[in-house]
C-alpha cells in the first residue's frame, strides 16, 4: 500500500512500504581515536551510492537567523526506510538542517529557509502546506526526553487525540505505538501511572512511541541517545533499526560509532568561520556510510572521523 502523502489535507494513513537491499561488506574502520565497526547482522543496507528513491529531497537550502546565514547550500536526499545520520562538529548546521525537514524552525522567531525542501515532491515550505500537518507526518524525538506530566497511556493517546485520529480501540493503539517502540512488556502493568517515574532509557522510548502513535512517515531524532547511558542507547540503537523497517529516520548524532552502527547513509557537515568570526555550516560530503567512514571523498571527512580535529 502506497502512503497517503498530502501535506496539505490531514490524513490518518500508515506507512507500509519496505524494501529489500544487499548488505555493504563489514569491517572495522581504523581512526586516529576509534576503530569504527559496521554490523552485518542487521537488516539489509542500501548498495547504490546515489538514493533511489527519496522521500525527501532538499535542493540548496540556506538558513538565516536574523541576518546571520547559518547554513548555506545544502542539498541532499533522504532515502525511505533508510537511516540517514548527519554528523560533524558543534555549530555546524546539523540540528538547524533536520527541524527544517518538519518546520519545527518555523517556531524560532527571524528564522528563514531559502532553497527547497520537497516531501513526496511537494513543496513543504508551499503557501497551501498546513505545518502541523508536516510535523505529524514528519515527527521529531529530542535530545532529551520529554515526557508530559501524565500517565503513560495518557503520553501515547494524547497525539491521536489532538490530530482527529479516531481508532477503533484507542486500547490497541497505544499497545502498538508501546510495542512498536520495544516498551509495552515494560510498561503493560503501570499504564496509569505517571511516565515521569521511567527511566531515562525508557522516557526516551516512550516518546518514541508518542512520535510513531500520530502514524508518521518520517522520523527525525536530534542526538536521541546524548543523555543516555551506554544500556539505554543500544536498546534505542536496536529500536531505530527495526524502525527503519516500516518509517524513514534521520539522526543528528556526534557519536562516530553509533552513526557507523545503525545509519546506511551519512552526512558530514562542517563549518567555515568568515572574517566577522561567524559560523556558516555546509554540507561537505553525502554517501553510503561504508564509504564514508572506510573512503571518504574529502579530506576534512577523514580528519573528522578519526579524530583529527572536531
Amino acid at each position: 500500500m502506497t502512503p497517503d502523502t498530502s501535506i496539505a489535507v490531514a490524513a490518518d494513513a500508515a506507512p507500509t512500504v519496505t524494501d529489500q537491499r544487499p548488505t555493504p561488506p563489514g569491517g572495522a574502520v581504523e581512526g586516529g581515536r576509534h576503530a569504527l565497526t559496521f554490523r552485518t547482522d542487521r537488516r539489509p543496507h542500501p548498495a547504490a551510492h546515489q538514493v533511489t528513491s527519496p522521500v525527501m529531497h532538499a535542493q540548496d537550502v540556506s538558513v538565516f537567523y536574523g541576518a546571520l546565514e547559518a547554513v548555506r547550500g545544502v542539498t541532499l536526499d533522504v532515502g525511505r526506510n533508510e537511516i540517514t545520520a548527519l554528523i560533524g562538529p558543534s555549530g555546524c548546521g546539523k540540528s538547524t538542517i533536520l527541524r527544517c525537514f518538519n518546520r519545527m524552525n518555523d517556531l524560532i522567531p527571524g528564522a528563514r529557509v531559502a532553497g527547497r525542501i520537497t516531501y513526496h515532491d511537494q513543496d513543504l515550505y508551499g503557501a497551501h502546506v498546513d505545518p502541523i500537518e508536516v510535523r505529524r507526518r514528519i515527527g521529531m524525538v529530542f535530545q532529551k526526553p520529554n515526557p508530559f506530566p501524565k500517565s503513560i497511556y495518557e503520553n501515547i493517546a494524547y497525539g491521536p487525540k489532538v490530530n482527529g485520529m479516531k481508532p477503533s480501540s484507542m486500547d490497541d493503539l497505544v499497545e502498538e505505538a508501546l510495542t512498536g517502540a520495544a516498551l509495552w512488556n515494560e510498561v503493560k502493568d503501570k499504564l496509569k501511572e505517571s511516565a515521569l517515574a521511567l527511566s531515562g532509557g525508557q522516557q526516551q522510548r516512550l516518546c518514541i512511541a508518542r512520535t510513531i502513535a500520530v502514524r508518521p512517515e518520517i522520523i527525525l531524532m536530534d542526538e536521541p541517545c546524548s543523555a543516555l547511558d551506554p544500556i539505554a542507547t543500544a536498546k534505542i540503537e536496536d529500536l531505530m533499526e527495526d524502525l527503519a523497517k516500516d518509517y524513514t529516520i534521520v539522526i543528528v548524532t556526534h557519536n562516530m560509532q553509533q552513526a557507523a552502527r545503525v545509519s546506511d547513509r551519512t552526512a558530514f557537515f562542517t563549518a567555515d568561520v568568515d572574517d566577522k568570526g561567524e559560523r556558516h555550516g555546509r554540507l561537505v560530503e553525502y554517501d553510503l556510510t561504508s564509504t564514508i567512514f572506510s573512503n571518504p571523498g574529502d579530506r576534512r571527512t577523514e580528519d573528522y572521523i578519526s579524530g583529527r580535529f572536531g
